[in-house]
């Protein structure tokens, strides 16, 4: 059976769920885990707490007129974006088999494409190995294939 929280414990949960702290936090403040302190919530029935804004220690830096809300020029829906309107490159084929022409898992750097090609289970087994869209895991023409547009 487990040992009762003493009074003064429960109180504490209960001021810093009111306060609105994520059971983690409160698990961390009580030196127990988060499912611990999530359970003694849900055994106590409290009530959700409204969501607060918490401070953030910087500013983010001022976004220019011409930028949709939201939309910054490093956001990964900007870096996607670009990638999908990417000119002139060579389509690589869905599903496309090893030829030789891509990397292995030990040389693999996060400047390069990490587009699997053919069966892991196999020697034969390879990256595509191109130069990945800064921030992004794969090469243009592969990004077109992973991400869609926003509709």
């Amino acid at each position: 059976m487990p040992e009762p929280w003493p009074i003064e414990r429960e109180e504490r949960l209960r001021h810093l769920w009111a306060e609105g702290y994520s059971s983690g936090a409160i698990g961390f403040d009580l030196g127990c885990s988060r499912n611990a302190a999530m359970g003694k919530i849900n055994r106590l029935k409290l009530p959700s707490p409204s969501i607060k804004q918490v401070a953030i220690a910087r500013p983010p830096p001022p976004k220019s007129a011409e930028e949709p809300k939201g939309f910054s020029p490093n956001s990964l829906e900007s870096r996607i974006a670009g990638a999908l309107e990417a000119p002139g490159l060579d389509d690589h084929g869905k599903g496309e088999m090893p030829d030789g022409t891509g990397i292995q898992v030990r040389d693999l750097t996060a400047l390069n494409c990490h587009w699997p090609k053919g069966d892991p289970k196999t020697p034969e087994f390879e990256f595509c190995g191109a130069k990945a869209v800064p921030g992004l895991p794969y090469c243009a023409a592969h990004c077109r294939l992973s991400y869609q547009p926003p509709r």
